[in-house]
């Protein structure tokens, strides 16, 4: 079974090589990352910002020559939003349950750890996908834009790397048996490595650019590309050298991507105490996207704690 990328909102990918390579052999969930329908045509509508205009009807000929269409708040959360993030979570404790299905050789300790991680994650993961597909689904089915706001983005980012993390699962399986995988040639992993780094990098920068005129903001998102780098050039060094060499310390390198991984929930923090202390008006997929982003980053303290307690 191979090594179990824990995201945060995946979403990032945090880790270190090498601890990946030591749990691969011990055949156990690994904490380390680089930092893993149709509601009807109404809600369908209604997801897509688009729901039909009702005419607003009076007795007066007056007042209906000037009676103006009826839309639901873009800024309120919907019946069809709750709906599509318990859709997204559903996804991906199915994903959950499917990736620990195919494991080998686990433990009643590996399992107890493996649910704990899914129980925490799986919520907030949904959020992130729920807003990757409602991205696309404004995209071709027409709607208000989004994301459209930082805290947008911040799920949009997340999502779309919990999605692409879930594709080379998927990537895996449809390649043959784990050890047909491993086979494979050297460059095909690196290419995925590679892949990987360059939608989170794309997607920060997309983001940052769209919010350049605020230096809070896009500080946030460049600093989101630290967590990507710092794991490519971790692999690559592990690659050159030896994995016993001092460079590669894994506490070292595990505390260090945890730093990266944080520091963007940071300066979001920041940047939404500015736009409260001048009014700005966000909507609260804003501010759930913000919510997201640290709580992640606080619960993965405690996880990597109870990971090298369990593991190591």
């Amino acid at each position: 079974m191979s090594c179990r990328v824990h995201e945060a909102g995946t979403d990032a990918q945090r880790g270190s090589a090498a601890e990946m390579h030591l749990v691969r052999m011990r055949k156990v969930p690994c904490a380390i990352a680089y930092a893993p329908y149709d509601f009807g045509r109404y809600t369908a509508c209604q997801i897509a910002g688009a729901l039909p205009r009702s005419q607003l009807m009076s007795s007066s000929q007056d007042i209906s020559a000037h009676a103006a269409p009826v839309r639901i708040s873009g800024r309120s959360v919907t019946l069809a939003h709750l709906m599509l993030w318990m859709f997204a979570t559903c996804l991906v404790l199915a994903q959950n349950r499917w990736y620990l299905a195919a494991g080998e050789n686990l433990d009643a300790r590996d399992y107890w750890y493996h649910n704990l991680h899914a129980l925490l994650y799986s919520p907030l993961q949904g959020a992130g996908l729920a807003a990757f597909l409602l991205c696309l689904c404004r995209r071709f089915g027409g709607g208000p834009a989004f994301p459209a706001e930082p805290g947008h983005w911040l799920l949009v980012i997340s999502g779309a790397n919990q999605a692409f993390a879930a594709g080379l699962e998927y990537m895996e399986v449809w390649v043959g048996p784990q050890e047909v995988f491993e086979q494979m040639p050297a460059w095909f992993h690196h290419s995925r490595h590679l892949a990987s780094v360059g939608l989170q990098v794309g997607l920060a920068i997309a983001a940052a650019a769209c919010f350049r005129r605020s230096r809070m903001w896009r500080t946030a998102f460049l600093v989101m590309i630290l967590n990507p780098l710092a794991g490519l050039l971790h692999s690559s060094l592990f690659i050159a050298f030896n994995s016993g060499q001092w460079i590669l310390n894994e506490l070292a390198w595990s505390i260090g991507f945890r730093v990266l991984y944080s520091l963007p929930a940071a300066f979001a923090l920041a940047a939404a105490i500015g736009d409260w202390r001048h009014s700005r008006q966000r909507d609260f997929l804003h501010w759930a996207g913000i919510g997201v982003l640290i709580v992640l980053a606080l619960i993965e303290w405690p996880v990597f704690v109870l990971w090298r307690y369990m593991f190591r």
